[in-house]
């Protein structure tokens, strides 16, 4: 699922208006190179324009409160174990000490988990707003809605672009943000875990399959994005129609058009 999502990612990012008519290059396939590189680089100065930002600040207590997520989840993971030994022992009063304190890991857990999609959210609507304010600005600057309505031709509806797919992609990178937060650190403690246990064969043999993996999901992957696209191309055809029949409907009316 990560992988189709990131999938479609691309896919938004090489389908973003380019505002800049004379700089415009035309793709012919979506896909993951330098291009897409430096648009997501771009975008990411738009949403983190300073250290010192609301977007910023919310990226670093998403972080915290991640990784301080992840703490509790492995102490909650123990817990288990230590039931074993006191309920071994007949340890009574153990057993009651270790109760409370699993309704607390719990407790706690649960809290950082509605935090953690709560600071998500916060951060979608933010994202959304600096992007979309961003777009505005260069998308009614210097007649630019009429470059990329008339005269260009290889951007399909631009209004469909900063609306619905900047919507998107704020929501996929919203969600994707605390997981990506804390794959960093979950891969090194679990690599050297892995290796403290296993020796160099066991993180080879994990990290080998996940690169064989990659490059059959990226080749499986590559004709789906293609059909994305196309869908998505059509579907603001589709509604662009109907916006026009909207629009012309008394004059339609008039001329009694009817199928």
């Amino acid at each position: 699922m990560t992988a189709l999502l990131f999938g479609y990612l691309v896919f938004l990012l090489n389908q973003m208006p380019h505002i800049k008519a004379s700089n415009a290059r035309k793709s012919k396939r979506p896909k993951l190179d330098l291009q897409f590189l430096q648009r997501f680089g771009g975008i990411q100065r738009i949403l983190f324009p300073s250290w010192s930002s609301q977007n910023a600040l919310m990226f670093a207590t998403l972080l915290f409160v991640t990784l301080l997520e992840q703490l509790i989840i492995y102490q909650v993971g123990v817990i288990p174990s230590k039931y074993y030994e006191a309920l071994s022992d007949k340890d009574l009063g153990g057993f009651k000490a270790l109760t409370v304190v699993a309704i607390l890991l719990i407790v706690l857990n649960s809290t950082l988990k509605s935090l953690d999609q709560y600071i998500s959210s916060l951060m979608y609507v933010s994202w959304r707003k600096s992007l979309t304010e961003h777009l505005h600005r260069d998308y009614f600057q210097g007649r630019v809605y009429y470059t990329l309505n008339v005269l260009r031709k290889d951007i399909d509806n631009p209004d469909q672009r900063i609306s619905q797919d900047t919507e998107r992609l704020c929501k996929q990178m919203s969600t994707m943000a605390s997981r990506l937060i804390v794959s960093p650190f979950t891969l090194s403690y679990y690599t050297y875990q892995c290796f403290y246990s296993t020796g160099w064969m066991g993180p080879v043999s994990i990290f080998g399959y996940f690169v064989i993996g990659t490059i059959v999901n990226k080749v499986l992957m590559g004709p789906i994005v293609s059909t994305l696209v196309e869908q998505e191309k059509l579907e603001g055809d589709f509604r662009f129609k109907h916006m026009q029949i909207r629009v012309n409907a008394e004059s339609a009316a008039f001329y009694r058009s009817a199928s």
